[in-house]
């Protein structure tokens, strides 16, 4: 397509634009051009309207050729486009006017210089600015895919260990957009839309069509890479991103896209090298942005099981973490091995914090149900916190039995916790989760420390 082809078709989706812009009907010498851009002058932006104004054979086919593949864009970028048109044809002219001097032996230098001049002048204004001022910047609104969860021109991540059920959960997801469907805390999806599921651990035929059909979406909607194909997207490498974009372009009404895992299209990208990992995923929040869809990013855990949750994802925290507005992590409980837990690690665009959620897997469908106690994700992934954590329960567990009847004397306390084999720090621990707030009685040698339940 043209340059001018693609300057009328932006113009048509944003008429808007065309007060922010340098441009009169002198600029398109085609003259469909030239009478598409009239009727958008005169305000007629509807596409029907100017099909039935411009009554020219063909204009409906042409109008849509224009449109195809044309993302919303800022009124800078358009005006980069026309400098560009501008400046080639200024360049053709001053071509032009030399080759007449040479065969004519003068040169009119005044001329020549003006059309060199306006060509450097051209130039500059192309030039992007690195500074802006946050008065000029207009403030937006985040959209979401789901409220305070995914965000729409985003990269989120869901992070987990094999089997824990990322996979499912990413595709109950695609499910109810799909249909339509609400998100398990009420909030309505709206219309339809469409998913993309980019994976290779998983087979189309045996695992994601038999689960998008148990789930109840609609598998019509949901676009996978051809399981017979030999091409591989890498994201690490420019035509792996361009074909990325240009599959995503044409799929109507694209509302989520899922990389599963991400790692298997990263290439030869080190995980844990911060800068490798902001050079794979800046380019992604790009197209994700520009198409303004949600990017979601699976990811497994990495093997350090003593560290924070937020240091398990992928590899380098700062890199995956720094670029996703919102991360989830999904795990196990531990005594009910068919009870997996979905909870946020960070939700930077989110007006309040997510909710967490507690699922099970039942005849190919997931059942949800919104958690109100604290959990301590770290709690059920770190095995030497989850002891403490079992230890700790069941101190809490005890404390409350041994003070249901009535306040006790502290001393009494430790002395039957030390024979029900509770530590004291985990004795002291269970207080303060109960909010147990001590009280001093008597005085002197009879001063004693009184323990009740709030």
């Amino acid at each position: 397509m043209k340059l001018e082809e693609t300057i009328l078709g932006h113009l048509i989706l944003q008429p808007d634009l065309l007060n922010d812009l340098d441009i009169d009907k002198d600029f398109f010498r085609d003259q469909t051009q030239r009478l598409v851009f009239r009727e958008l002058k005169k305000g007629n932006s509807d596409i029907s309207l100017i099909t039935e104004k411009v009554n020219i054979e063909g204009i409906a086919s042409y109008l849509a050729g224009l449109l195809e593949g044309i993302p919303r864009t800022k009124p800078q970028s358009l005006t980069r486009y026309i400098n560009e048109v501008k400046k080639e044809r200024l360049k053709n002219e001053l071509i032009k006017l030399i080759s007449t001097g040479a065969r004519s032996n003068y040169f009119d230098h005044d001329k020549i210089q003006a059309i060199y001049q306006e060509i450097v002048n051209l130039d500059l204004s192309s030039e992007k600015k690195t500074t802006v001022l946050l008065s000029e910047v207009e403030p937006q609104p985040v959209e979401w895919l789901w409220e305070n969860y995914f965000p729409l021109g985003r990269l989120s991540m869901l992070s987990g260990d094999p089997n824990d059920g990322k996979t499912f959960f990413a595709l109950d997801l695609s499910a109810r957009i799909t249909r339509g469907a609400a998100w398990p805390d009420g909030e309505k999806v709206g219309n339809p839309g469409a998913v993309f599921y980019l994976t290779v651990e998983d087979q189309a035929a045996d695992t994601l069509r038999p689960r998008i059909d148990s789930l109840g979406g609609d598998p019509s909607k949901i676009t996978i890479l051809k399981p017979e194909s030999d091409d591989f997207i890498c994201f690490a490498e420019k035509d792996g991103l361009q074909s990325f974009e240009n599959s995503i372009k044409g799929i109507k009404d694209l509302r989520l896209c899922v990389i599963d895992p991400i790692l298997d299209f990263s290439g030869k990208v080190n995980p844990n090298a911060p800068e490798q990992v902001r050079g794979l995923l800046s380019p992604l929040s790009k197209i994700a942005e520009r198409q303004n869809i949600a990017l979601l990013l699976i990811s497994h855990l990495n093997k350090a099981q003593s560290m924070s949750a937020l240091y398990r994802t992928g590899g380098s925290t700062g890199a995956w973490l720094g670029k996703c507005r919102a991360a989830f992590m999904i795990f196990r409980d531990q005594e009910d091995k068919h009870l997996r837990y979905f909870a946020p690690l960070k939700a930077n665009l989110a007006p309040k914090d997510p909710d967490r959620w507690s699922f099970r897997i039942i005849e190919g469908r997931l059942e949800h149900k919104m958690i109100t106690e604290d959990i301590e994700i770290d709690d059920y992934i770190n095995p030497q916190l989850r002891a403490e954590a079992r230890e700790s329960t069941y101190a809490v567990n005890w404390l409350k039995e041994a003070l249901d009847t009535g306040p006790v004397d502290s001393k009494d306390i430790r002395e039957k916790a030390e024979e029900a084999g509770i530590p004291e720090r985990t004795l002291y621990r269970a207080m303060r989760k109960l909010k147990i707030n001590p009280k001093t009685e008597g005085f002197g040698k009879f001063k004693t420390s009184i323990w009740s339940l709030p």
